[in-house]
């Protein structure tokens, strides 16, 4: 049986027309299965990535008016979608520059001098790998968070959410703060007599 690859979807947002044909070149000669929709600025990418699917953003960092770190906040908080790896392009070797857009979501970033059809074919690969890790810690850390503020059995906050919840109340200085306190006599005698799985059911 033949396998088909997958095409890859690869959003290109750069202002200057030759570095895009350059990245198309560059695709060509790696021999990937791909599609490109190309944007000159960030607001016209976000707007281009909210209305279909990407694998891939390439930006450019150092555009006019917006930056591509506006383009990597406004992919990461976008409400309905944040599901594609992105690979920054820059003429920059600033390192504060590189660690910046990683930490604001990046999965890569790379000087153009460096580009290579090798090269963008190993990033788009490695950038998706990454991006697929960062998904799955970021599950792991959501799966911890609940198990540490959430009762197991009610799936109620429990008392190190509550803490929480109350500290932050007092420190936004509300007009009034109510607190219900709600207790079942002789509960314990429940667990006593009957045992903690019918304590559970009750």
């Amino acid at each position: 049986m033949i396998q088909v690859e997958k095409s890859i979807s690869i959003l290109v947002v750069d202002d200057d027309k030759v570095d895009r044909e350059t990245i198309s070149r560059l695709l060509d000669k790696s021999k990937l299965n791909y599609l490109v929709i190309e944007a000159i600025t960030v607001d016209e990418g976000l707007e281009v990535y909210q209305n279909n699917h990407f694998d891939i953003i390439l930006v450019d960092y150092r555009m006019p008016q917006k930056n591509g770190d506006e383009l990597i906040v406004g992919v990461r908080n976008h409400l309905t979608s944040s599901d594609c790896a992105i690979i920054v392009l820059t003429t920059s070797e600033d390192d504060k520059l590189a660690e910046k857009c990683l930490r604001l979501g990046a999965q890569d970033v790379i000087a153009k001098s460096d580009l290579t059809a090798n090269r963008i074919k190993k990033a788009i690969s490695n950038a998706q790998a990454r991006f697929k890790l960062d998904i799955e810690q970021k599950q792991l850390y959501l799966k911890a968070k609940k198990a540490a503020e959430l009762d197991s059995l009610t799936s109620l906050p429990n008392k190190f959410l509550f803490d929480e919840l109350i500290q932050s109340s007092i420190a936004g200085k509300p007009r009034s703060i109510a607190l219900i306190l709600i207790d079942i006599d002789n509960f314990k005698r429940v667990n006593d007599i009957h045992g903690h799985d019918v304590a559970d059911k009750m």
